[in-house]
């Protein structure tokens, strides 16, 4: 039980925060990617930030497919989120 309500929406706004979705690249090599929804993600095309597990093996102009859209990488560094995994920007490919 929550007595504070403050803490109540910290609590839920971490919680919100990630939305997520599958990332792949083929039958072998796939893994749940989270989209980072504090930052704008309504245009793929733009660019969204997403968590992306390291041992997908990810790289710099590399093509994956996230949420059913086929997105490639355009900058990659390592995730202070979670722990093995890379914090990935990538815009959809048209």
């Amino acid at each position: 039980m929550i007595l504070n309500k403050n803490l109540w929406k910290i609590k839920m706004s971490k919680e919100l925060r990630w939305s997520p979705f599958l990332t792949y690249i083929d039958n072998k090599t796939y893994a749940p990617g989270f989209r980072d929804d504090s930052l704008a993600h309504e245009d793929y095309n733009a660019g969204i930030h997403i968590s992306i597990p390291k041992r997908i093996g990810l790289i710099m102009d590399k093509e994956f497919e996230y949420g059913g859209y086929k997105m490639k990488v355009v900058h990659i560094q390592d995730c202070t989120h979670f722990d093995d995994y890379h914090y990935v920007f990538a815009k959809a490919v048209e």
